[in-house]
């Protein structure tokens, strides 16, 4: 908190010099500041929201349909499938009832939308995207499979990491918070996470238990 108060200011006092500048060279420079600075504020915004979640800090956790969640979001990201000629599929059980915070959840599930999507290669002729849930005893498994880059078996390990990106990603925008985010939510509803190669792709795996 005591880093992102000044970061705030900072941006405002800059939105305030913006628009107070005529020369057009200068006010793009100021423009530049107010956009990085931006990006330092979400920086520390999802710092402090690991870190919260990283705690055993009780979260208001409710009965919920995980199947909403999952509506929700095929409604949300929809448009850009379409728009980026990516096959999106759901197939998840109609009635799967969990203790959770829907918010974050959907957060959570957007990460790795986000991550599939951000790494399926534009020139590749077929892009699918697969939600999916099997249902074993008091468990579910809820996983997300692509068919894009993929990455490599040695890095699974260090891709949940805070501010982690391969080397072969460096070009990509982000700054690395995005899957540790996830597995801080999923921590705060006692489920977990796995990652292995679809081949080409990656399959994101969350257990939930079922109530």
């Amino acid at each position: 908190h005591d880093l992102k108060k000044p970061l705030t200011i900072l941006k405002s006092n800059l939105e305030l010099a913006y628009k107070k500048i005529k020369n057009n060279e200068a006010k793009n420079y100021v423009n530049a500041a107010i956009m990085e600075a931006d990006k330092l504020i979400k920086i520390f915004t999802e710092i402090l929201n690991i870190a919260s979640f990283d705690t055993e800090k009780k979260q208001d956790l409710k009965k919920i349909n995980l199947i909403k969640i999952i509506n929700n979001l095929f409604d949300l990201y929809g448009p850009i499938m379409e728009e980026k000629n990516i096959y999106f599929e759901n197939n998840v059980n109609k009635e799967i009832y969990i203790l959770g915070n829907e918010i974050l959840l959907t957060q959570a599930f957007s990460n790795i939308l986000d991550n599939s999507i951000k790494y399926m290669p534009n020139k590749q002729k077929t892009k699918n995207i697969l939600v999916k849930t099997i249902k074993k005893n008091k468990n579910i498994f809820l996983s997300f499979t692509d068919n894009g880059e993929g990455v490599e078996k040695k890095d699974h390990i260090k891709i949940f990491d805070r501010f982690v990106r391969l080397e072969k990603h460096r070009k990509t925008s982000g700054n690395g918070l995005g899957l540790s985010l996830v597995k801080a939510i999923l921590k705060a509803h006692k489920a977990s996470i796995k990652l292995k190669n679809n081949s080409p792709g990656l399959i994101f795996t969350i257990k939930f238990t079922i109530i």
